[in-house]
């Protein structure tokens, strides 16, 4: 498996699979394209929580915030 970081827009990069962090559970972000498939997956965004949707080629991936609140 190969990693390469970039600063491209999403729109323009090539990847096999998304991965979207969610952070303090804020599933509202503009990120989460997928609300009503996490929803039914029974995913939450809680750290460490992680949700694969295969047939989105998309990885969720739940954290929390690193700021104090």
């Amino acid at each position: 498996m190969k990693f390469k970081l970039t600063q491209l827009p999403v729109e323009d990069s090539k990847a096999d699979i998304e991965v979207i962090i969610v952070i303090d559970k804020n599933k509202g972000h503009v990120f989460v394209q997928d609300k009503k498939l996490l929803k039914k997956a029974g995913f939450t965004g809680g750290q460490d929580e992680t949700s694969l949707l295969v047939s989105k080629d998309r990885l969720y991936v739940g954290a929390d915030s690193t700021h104090p609140k």
